[in-house]
């Protein structure tokens, strides 16, 4: 063998042991990256002579990544309900706050109490009906709170679909570069990366499984199957509210196919919201549509039972409206005794 061969083989294999650094260097380096897969180094002798990388292989178990995904909805889900959760109780309050509902409820009673101690003072009075007028009017403005709250999740629903639309398109676009690039017999491991990361964001806002296909691209779609991504790419639709009230029908959110021909969106979508079961579009859908108009509901009860009460207590003790019937007794006067009384009305 030559100098000049021994020199090359001496090369080649110095050119594959550096790959092998980088690699284990890269591995390090991302060992804190989620998203990171581990690579392999695998060589192979030249027939030429001296040794080659046959392979840089990406380590990462597909039962793990899909288990992953779900994982990442459910946390999804539990994060945005949470999240409403916490903006609730700060409008609520914190229960033994006096200006919580329980607070008031006590400062009202207390009130009406004192009020038995002298019903003529006029002070205990006032005070007595600005008690229970505050309370009606805290009531009042936790109905306006939660229709604000329901507002801010419909916002975030629109916000959210925008994300959910550009992650759909960039794991489209990933796929295509994957696969010319795998084609070529270029390293294309960093592109999976920035693909998985792109699945990760997307599974915590909607609940997605991941399919690898021959030639390395995923197919996107639904628990159910439903394809978001495949040799082509969908997107969501949804127009928020301008304003919420308790009667307030919400739009509904629709997926549409992509022509990547020509860019065009078929107008016909499907309908998506009975597609999801996790993410943080699930959980922001059920705290708009059941869990906080649930609580509007109650409140409003609350309220309106507590006025009936009232009410009928002030009835029952009030001549206003005016017996239908009088009935007296027997005192022993006499229509010619001076009292006074003429029995007109």
């Amino acid at each position: 063998m030559s100098v000049t061969a021994i020199l090359q083989n001496a090369i080649s294999g110095l050119n594959a042991s550096q790959v092998g650094i980088r690699s284990t260097s890269t591995n390090v380096t991302n060992v804190n990256n989620v998203d990171y897969a581990r690579r392999s180094v695998s060589f192979q002798s030249n027939p030429l002579g001296g040794v080659e990388v046959s392979e840089i292989r990406r380590l990462a178990d597909e039962f793990l990544v899909r288990e992953g995904l779900n994982s990442n909805s459910a946390l999804g889900t539990a994060t945005s309900i949470a999240k409403i959760h916490d903006r609730l109780q700060s409008i609520f309050g914190n229960p033994n706050s006096e200006n919580s509902i329980p607070g008031l409820l006590n400062g009202m009673f207390a009130e009406i109490a004192e009020l038995q101690i002298d019903p003529t003072s006029a002070v205990r009075r006032a005070t007595t009906l600005n008690s229970i007028q505050q309370l009606l009017t805290e009531f009042d403005q936790f109905s306006s709170s939660i229709q604000n709250v329901r507002l801010n999740a419909d916002q975030k629903i629109s916000s959210r679909i925008i994300e959910i639309n550009g992650l759909i398109k960039n794991i489209y676009e990933l796929n295509n570069a994957i696969t010319g690039g795998a084609s070529r017999g270029t390293d294309v491991n960093a592109l999976i990366d920035q693909r998985q990361s792109s699945l990760t964001a997307l599974s915590k806002l909607i609940d997605v499984r991941a399919t690898p296909q021959a030639g390395g691209y995923v197919n996107v779609s639904t628990m159910d199957g439903l394809l978001l991504v495949n040799n082509n790419y969908t997107e969501l639709h949804y127009d928020p509210a301008g304003a919420v009230t308790p009667d307030t029908v919400f739009p509904r959110l629709t997926l549409h196919a992509i022509d990547v021909g020509s860019g065009s969106v078929n107008p016909v979508g499907l309908a998506f919201e009975s597609r999801l079961v996790s993410g943080e579009i699930r959980g922001l859908l059920d705290m708009r549509d059941v869990t906080l108009p649930r609580i509007s509901q109650e409140i409003g009860e609350l309220a309106a039972k507590l006025a009936d009460q009232l009410n009928a207590i002030h009835s029952d003790n009030s001549a206003v409206p005016a017996p239908n019937q009088l009935i007296g007794r027997t005192v022993g006067l006499i229509g010619t005794d001076g009292h006074n009384f003429s029995g007109g009305q």
